[in-house]
């Protein structure tokens, strides 16, 4: 066989083999994210996870405002007042649902792993052309593994703290499927994008297309989900950063970011203070602006073109936002106000970070040994980039830290991976050629120690890997809403023949929950969350809550919420349909297994 032939037949073997390495990888990251469920007799594609459900199902009504024509640009329940939450994702699926006449939860299962997939994928890639090697590909998985020793501390697998606050691994926020699942995972993707161009040598033009496409990637995050948009925006700014003072050797340059840490703690209350949180959190990057000055000065334009492509795809959720702060909307307010008691306690912190913060000083080492910039300076700047997030409520920005750790440790994680496979296997081949070409052994201390740390790091993870086990086994019994069964459908034409073109809202009995009736059906209800977005009338419609929650109905609590209609399940004895009858008169019913939902006008 002729040297062109072997060569051939080489790469042909190289190219099955990681096709069949990262397939392998794809279909082990689905069976540890939703095995646990498609086993279930009582699973189906439409069924939707009753995990953390309330914000959800609160999210899931943005998906099916949009497949029935609504961008969600109002409070998507009662679809009145305004909603500045970041949607795009859920418009995204919406679309999906329409087009191929889905359910919103069936387009939203689809839609989040099909993400998940692309990342778990995309990251084999990653692996493959930076250790050159197909069977690395079997270990994209891994990051998404990664617990917090919490099963030592509670025996569980997250770790609650004040507030609503919680650690947990990348595989918890994995799990929802939602916007902020399917951000990070954009996020991952571009991340590795920018690796895989910077990291080896790339024709300029490929260089100058990726970097361009991923930084309009990154920007475009901020319509998705907020906390994936900065932490995917901290990760570059820091690593760039930090890569800029190690390559150019910028000593004193690096000095001052170091000078800035303790400065940003000292001013940024009081640029939180004076000027709120959304420019808190821009002056949060301000240690990573010397390395950022050194890159302007040195690519310039380039850097300003990378930088306007962010802006611009990150200018309609940015100008929306801005916009409802400068009129005053009482809910962004509100959401600024609430950020109180959600920072990482130190001790806890410090634990659960042991997973990730051993590979990154591992890759710190061995790119300190072996002169490899980018190695080292991701190291650095991707730690700085995770303890100035997870710090934020201690210098002024108060920007949910704990959701701030969780991203970061899983955009982390995933990038370091194909680097640190890199630098191990780069150490490898080195010892392996000197030992060929000198005749004689090497020195080995430097290989010794990277056996050593690998081992640790190995272990590290595998015992961290115990707290996926117990989520991979509390979710075995996670609650599943048959959205596509009976009930739900009767729920949906009920809430269906209350569109009236007039907008009136549609009220539930206690017994009925307003957000599965709105998972089925674009009709406004008489219901709102707190945290995501406020109606019109939400003074109103609270008088209606409190009502409601105490089993009272009356007309004129109806009507001043704007209340036109209600549904009453003649399956439950909460008394609503007697006390409707002087006020309302029964316009439909539709039945399920075991009942009938009507529906009512209120007179």
């Amino acid at each position: 066989m002729s040297a062109v032939g072997r060569e051939q037949r080489v790469t042909g073997r190289f190219v099955v083999g990681s096709v069949l390495a990262a397939t392998v990888a794809v279909a082990v990251h689905l069976a540890a994210q939703v095995g646990m469920l498609v086993t279930r007799p009582d699973w189906s594609i439409s069924a939707f996870r009753g995990y953390f459900p309330f914000d959800q199902l609160s999210y899931l009504s943005m998906v099916t405002n949009a497949a029935n024509g609504d961008p969600s640009f109002t409070e998507p329940f009662s679809r009145t007042g305004a909603n500045n939450y970041p949607h795009a994702w859920y418009l995204v699926l919406g679309a999906v649902s329409r087009v191929f006449d889905v359910s919103s939860a069936t387009a939203w299962q689809v839609g989040g792993l099909f993400m998940q997939a692309l990342l778990v994928a995309a990251l084999g890639i990653a692996l493959v052309v930076l250790s050159r090697s197909p069977w690395t590909a079997l270990l994209a998985p891994v990051p998404f593994l990664l617990g917090t020793f919490t099963f030592l501390r509670t025996g569980g697998w997250y770790t609650s703290m004040e507030s609503h606050a919680v650690l947990w691994g990348p595989f918890g926020v994995l799990f929802t499927l939602n916007g902020e699942a399917a951000s990070l995972c954009f996020a991952s993707i571009a991340l590795l994008g920018l690796l895989l161009v910077w990291a080896r040598p790339t024709r300029p033009a490929t260089r100058l297309v990726v970097t361009l496409s991923a930084s309009a990637l990154i920007g475009a995050l901020a319509n998705v989900q907020t906390y994936s948009f900065i932490t995917a925006v901290y990760v570059a700014c820091f690593v760039t950063s930090a890569w800029a003072l190690l390559h150019h050797r910028r000593r004193v340059a690096a000095v001052l970011a170091v000078v800035l840490v303790p400065v940003l703690f000292l001013l940024g209350p009081v640029v939180e203070d004076r000027a709120g949180q959304l420019p808190a959190l821009v002056f949060g990057l301000l240690p990573a602006a010397p390395g950022l000055l050194v890159v302007l000065r040195e690519h310039g334009p380039r850097l300003l073109l990378y930088f306007g492509a962010a802006v611009l795809t990150a200018a309609p959720q940015v100008v929306s936002t801005v916009g409802g702060i400068l009129s005053g909307d009482p809910f962004l307010a509100y959401r600024v106000a609430s950020n109180r008691s959600l920072g990482v306690e130190p001790g806890v912190g410090l634990l659960s970070s042991l997973p990730l913060l051993l590979p990154l000083a591992l890759l710190l080492g061995i790119g300190l040994w072996r002169r490899r910039g980018l190695w080292a300076a991701f190291a650095v700047g991707a730690s700085a980039a995770w303890g100035v997030l997870a710090t934020n409520d201690r210098w002024g920005a108060n920007a949910e830290p704990y959701r701030l750790w969780i991203d970061s440790v899983l955009l982390i994680a995933v990038t370091a991976l194909p680097l640190l496979v890199e630098a191990v296997a780069a150490t490898v081949r080195r010892g392996a050629r000197a030992s060929r070409t000198s005749g004689a052994r090497p020195p080995r201390v430097g290989r010794v120690v990277v056996g050593a740390a690998l081992a640790v790091v190995i272990a590290s993870t595998a015992v961290s890997a115990l707290d996926w086990a117990r989520f991979y086994a509390d979710n075995r019994t996670v609650p599943l809403f048959a959205l596509g069964g009976a009930y739900a459908q009767a729920l949906a034409n009920s809430a269906d023949d209350a569109i009236d073109g007039e907008g009136r809202l549609v009220a539930q009995a206690p017994c009925i929950d307003p957000q599965l009736v709105k998972a089925g059906s674009p009709a406004p209800v008489a219901f709102y969350n707190l945290g995501l977005a406020w109606p019109e009338r939400r003074d109103e419609v609270d008088d209606y809550l409190a009502a409601r929650a105490e089993g009272t109905v009356d007309a004129d609590t109806l009507r001043s919420a704007d209340i036109g209609w209600v549904m009453t399940d003649t399956a439950c004895a909460d008394g609503w349909d007697q006390q409707l009858a002087g006020d309302a008169e029964p316009v439909s019913s539709h039945d399920y297994e075991t009942g009938s939902i009507r529906l009512w006008r209120v007179e």
